[in-house]
């Protein structure tokens, strides 16, 4: 399974319970699956955010991209985003593709093709619109140093 992340990141601290679930679900899914992640986000959901929390998410990311299937994209500032929700596309091997959003009701999963088609078209934009990974990553570094 191949794993493509749009994602905005929330302000909540690494400790919290939601951040902690979804850290181990993502440990849990590499273990059994050992999957490609792609994450993209605008560079301003790390810098808008308080301090201690900003760090954290940084040095999270950059944990994460030390590991050789987890890429991280960054949108530069003065680049529009499609996308005001955080979504999740799963490309599966057998050329499915699954998408879900998170909502005020929670995580909800996107049934109508024409829905997953187009937030797949959305995800490639942003991809087009974000900077390289290493890039990013550089960026990211400059950050907490």
């Amino acid at each position: 399974m191949q794993v493509v992340q749009v994602r905005h990141f929330s302000p909540v601290p690494l400790q919290s319970p939601q951040v902690m679930i979804s850290l181990s679900d993502y440990d849990r899914l590499r273990a059994t699956h050992n999957p490609w992640i792609v994450a993209i986000f605008p560079v301003y959901a790390l810098t808008c955010l308080p301090d201690q929390v900003s760090h954290d998410q940084v040095m999270r990311l950059l944990s994460l991209t030390n590991r050789e299937r987890v890429r991280v994209h960054l949108i530069p500032e003065d680049t529009p985003v499609s996308l005001v929700a955080p979504v999740v596309l799963f490309h599966q091997r057998d050329g499915g593709t699954v998408a879900a959003g998170e909502h005020v009701r929670g995580m909800e999963t996107y049934d109508d093709p024409g829905d997953v088609e187009r937030l797949t078209a959305q995800a490639k934009r942003m991809l087009g619109a974000a900077l390289p990974a290493i890039r990013s990553r550089t960026l990211m570094e400059g950050m907490w140093q």
